[in-house]
This record gives C-alpha cells, structure tokens and sequence, in this order.
C-alpha cells in the first residue's frame, strides 16, 4: 500500500476478543480515485502463527499425509 490514502467507507466484519490477543478487522475503503477497496487491519500477540503460516501447515500435512490429492 505504501503511501496511498484511503477513505473507510464502513467496516465490514469485526473479529476480536481483545486488543491484547489476536484479532481482524475488515473494512470497505475508497481510494484516492475513488475505487473501492476491502482494507484488513490485524494483529497478532507475539509468538502467534499468521495466517499464511498456519495455511501452510495445513497445506504441509495434506501433501505428506495424503499425496493422492495434491
């Protein structure tokens, strides 16, 4: 994103149970042209897998565990 600007439209979706812990935010922004764009706004503790982490465990464990299907 760099520095584009973007303007929050109205916030989509909303997964949290703290600040402190891990969570999601989800946005509808519009951009300087006025595309609209869906923002996600996250955060994790320290120590927790991200996502992209955790997708290729999965991914990972399908591949060794079942090779037929990759």
């Amino acid at each position: 994103m760099g520095s584009q600007k973007f303007r929050t439209v109205r916030e989509l979706q909303t997964n949290t149970t703290d600040v402190l812990g891990r969570g999601a935010r989800i946005y509808l922004v519009e951009n300087e042209d006025g595309k609209h764009c869906v923002l996600k706004d996250l955060w994790l503790e320290d120590g927790r897998r991200t996502e992209m982490e955790i997708y290729n465990l999965i991914v990972g464990a399908i591949e060794r565990e079942l090779p037929h299907l990759s």
